[in-house]
């Protein structure tokens, strides 16, 4: 029996909070097997990623569910953490500007910023 789309994330997400992470990476990714550019898997993959250390992976998921779904604060967030941890302050500063284009603003904003400059002043 085929799972529907809704089933299969429902899962998934159980799977991740019970710390069952491989059920949960193979259950999101046959989400987008079929839907490439479902949100919240993709988000959800670049916790699974970040959580496994492949932090250019979790990028790659983190900006896809921010381009699908760009009014929605905590892929933004998600987003911007990766690039600070990749070292990318400049992209980081630009999510953050595009963010707050969409309408979203939030005070969490201003502590990325803080942690913009901290990053650029170290370089």
């Amino acid at each position: 029996m085929e799972l529907t789309t809704e089933e299969a994330l429902a899962k998934a997400v159980a799977a991740h909070k019970e710390g069952n992470l491989q059920e949960a990476e193979r259950l999101y990714r046959g989400i987008l097997q079929s839907q490439p550019a479902h949100p919240e898997a993709n988000h959800n993959m670049g916790v699974l990623a970040t959580t496994a250390g492949q932090n250019s992976e979790a990028m790659f998921f983190f900006k896809k569910a921010v381009e699908v779904k760009p009014d929605f604060l905590q892929y933004w967030i998600s987003y911007i953490l990766i690039l600070l941890e990749l070292r990318q302050s400049e992209e980081a500063e630009k999510a953050i500007l595009e963010a707050r284009k969409k309408g979203l603003d939030d005070s969490s904003f201003q502590e990325l910023n803080s942690r913009i400059l901290r990053l650029s002043n170290s370089e």
